[in-house]
């Protein structure tokens, strides 16, 4: 079975123009806080310091993260999960608080992994999305993943004939386009291919799903 499949990645184009779609290994979080600065980006509200959350579970949020503000008043958080438990999960999804200068919560989202399942070893991307973001916020902090331990398996799939472009004049998408084939013993329906864009430093630019 072969089927087309279509990713688009919406990103910002300063950033998009230099991204690759491999990075290097990403690290777990370690123990404690770290304050990441983000970098400036044309046409984008500059970030107060991000401090990331404490992760002590074998699921976790890799180091690679990025977050940004677009002048549209809406922030997004990109990111990737390792599993690294011996049981494959369901529904991982990853939530992200924003605080203000007192450290009070003033806002929460939730993303989940672009596929459903995640086996032992593995890992995928989300994305958070904050559509109105308050003003008086100073920083967020991510809480460990959540997940269910009733996932399936990733079936027998190769992806072929797959290639990517960059369109700064249809709102800065790019897209991957390719097919699948069905290398397993059955059928498979409903088949999910999911795609993360990376910049040169291995940082989680874009994250999409496509069926």
């Amino acid at each position: 079975m072969r089927v087309q499949f279509l990713l688009p990645l919406t990103v910002l184009a300063i950033l998009a123009a230099a991204a690759a779609l491999s990075g290097g290994p990403a690290q777990p979080l370690s123990a404690g806080a770290q304050q990441t600065p983000v970098p400036p980006v044309e046409n984008a509200q500059l970030l107060p310091l991000v401090i990331s959350a404490r992760q002590n579970t074998a699921v976790h949020v890799l180091t690679n993260r990025y977050a940004y503000a677009n002048q549209y008043g809406s922030f997004f958080v990109f990111g990737e999960v390792r599993n690294g438990i011996q049981e494959t999960l369901g529904f991982v999804s990853v939530t992200a608080n924003l605080y203000d200068e007192n450290n009070q919560l003033v806002d929460s989202e939730t993303g989940y992994l672009a596929g459903y399942s995640l086996p032992p070893g593995e890992k995928d991307c989300f994305k958070i999305v904050f559509s109105d973001v308050v003003d008086e916020w100073e920083y967020y902090l991510l809480e460990a993943p959540s997940y269910w331990t009733d996932g399936e398996p990733w079936p027998r799939l190769a992806i072929f004939d797959d290639s990517a472009a960059y369109h700064p004049d249809l709102l800065d998408n790019f897209d991957i386009i390719g097919q699948v084939r069905n290398d397993g013993s059955r059928r498979e329906e409903y088949a999910g291919i999911s795609g993360a864009l990376y910049d040169d430093r291995g940082r989680v630019l874009g994250c999409e799903y496509a069926i």
